[in-house]
């Protein structure tokens, strides 16, 4: 397919969001969402059982939760979302030169089959596969399904390199019984909005999608323009894709743009640094993996991620222990075995 192109979610995501945090947008993360309540003009919006917020609107655009967000409010929920698996195989860079192109399978009704994607990085993906699950948070990898991938990509390419795989990994997608995109104001309250059942390609429909949620506000608002919106975000270049000469002069204002934390994918210190404390900060190894790629290489993390929760530990001032690896509670050492007597 002549028009397919190959993005960073990300990259995109992350820029989209430290883009709104510069125009005043208030990000909380970690906050669950445990009730919401319609009071008069307003709802108010329990976190974590333990915090209420008061809001005129709510834009419910919850991924795999949005029916379960849906049902803290509505009665009748018009939709439910049936979790999707997808397995995928990542191969090595060294596989980059083998194909150039976006290579489909022949669709059926309800996938796009296996398909070998090469990546923006260098890295190939090959997946996914499609499962239809009940646990909305099984992002397991199975057998059966690495089995299939391997089996379904032989009628794509002669020669797959499965041998350089480096990482699998599995996500899950939201699909809904609705059969498309709900994007639809509550039928109950006024100014809750859905945004749900966004399976693919709804990375490639997000910005239409949020320009026809906007339409759909304005149908029961005045929305006033802010003056100093400021929609352009400077994108952060990574030190080893600069020209020696401007590393150099990056070089000279900060030494630590000298030490490289992550070998495979010539992460510096200083990237780092400026991923923990930047705008949409981050304390986590995995929040460091997609902000920098640190730990993103051939060996995932095995040489740097040890100085990476170092770094999360001086600046964040946290005992490496408290440290997660992906979000809350997932932290990755339990205690000291060398105690000094």
């Amino acid at each position: 397919m002549p028009s397919t192109k190959v993005t960073v979610p990300w990259e995109v995501c992350i820029a989209s969001v430290e883009n709104a945090i510069e125009n005043g947008v208030k990000v909380r993360l970690n906050s669950k969402v445990t009730s919401i309540r319609k009071i008069n003009s307003h709802f108010e919006v329990g976190i974590n059982d333990t915090e209420f917020i008061q809001t005129k609107n709510i834009i419910n655009a919850c991924g795999l939760f949005a029916d379960e967000i849906a049902g803290l409010l509505e009665k009748d929920v018009k939709y439910k979302i049936n979790p999707r698996k997808g397995e995928y195989f990542t191969l090595e860079k060294s596989s980059e030169r083998m194909f150039n192109h976006v290579i489909y399978s022949v669709p059926t009704n309800s996938t796009k089959g296996v398909l070998i994607t090469p990546q923006v990085d260098g890295h190939t993906l090959i997946g996914p596969t499609s499962e239809d699950i009940d646990d909305k948070e099984d992002n397991s990898v199975t057998l059966r399904g690495l089995k299939y991938i391997i089996e379904q990509s032989k009628k794509l390419s002669r020669y797959i390199p499965f041998e350089q795989n480096i990482r699998n990994f599995a996500g899950v997608r939201a699909k809904s019984t609705y059969d498309d995109f709900y994007i639809k104001e509550s039928l109950e309250y006024k100014g809750f909005y859905h945004v749900a059942g966004i399976d693919s390609p709804g990375l490639t429909a997000a910005p239409a999608i949020a320009e026809y949620l906007l339409s759909l506000i304005k149908k029961n608002q005045v929305l006033v323009e802010k003056e100093s919106y400021n929609p352009y975000r400077k994108k952060n270049n990574s030190f080893h894709s600069l020209s020696v000469e401007q590393q150099t002069n990056l070089y000279k204002t900060n030494h630590k743009y000298g030490q490289i934390i992550c070998k495979c994918e010539k992460v510096t210190k200083k990237e780092i640094i400026d991923a923990i404390s930047g705008p949409l900060g981050v304390d986590t190894i995995k929040g460091i993996k997609k902000r920098t790629r640190a730990g993103a290489g051939i060996c995932q993390g095995g040489f740097c991620e040890h100085d990476i929760l170092k770094i999360i530990g001086m600046i964040k001032n946290k005992p490496l222990q408290t440290i997660d690896y992906y979000e809350k509670d997932t932290n990755i050492l339990y205690k000291d075995l060398k105690v000094k007597k």
